[in-house]
């Protein structure tokens, strides 16, 4: 679901910097940013235990994680940039 989502919203933010339009992005009505903000927080909560932090390392999210420092929507950065403060624990 997050990289679906953070596919979603990567392909659109380099559509909106060439000039066009693009509307926004919904899966069952919720947007594509909205879901990585929402996925992202549950993975920063989830990575306050050990094993789970090895769990999400293996899933090699962590440039995902790294990229979405720069996204536009600051919610997204604070997620990302607690994410991965959790995943330097060990």
């Amino acid at each position: 679901l997050l990289m679906r989502a953070f596919q979603d919203t990567q392909r659109r933010q380099s559509i909106a910097s060439s000039g066009s339009q693009q509307p926004g992005a919904y899966a069952d009505g919720v947007r594509m940013e909205e879901i990585v903000e929402g996925t992202v927080g549950a993975l920063h909560i989830l990575a306050r235990e050990s094993n789970n932090r090895a769990i999400i390392r293996g899933q090699m999210v962590i440039p995902i994680f790294v990229q979405l420092l720069f996204n536009e929507i600051e919610n997204i950065q604070r997620v990302a940039a607690g994410v991965l403060c959790e995943l330097a624990a060990d």
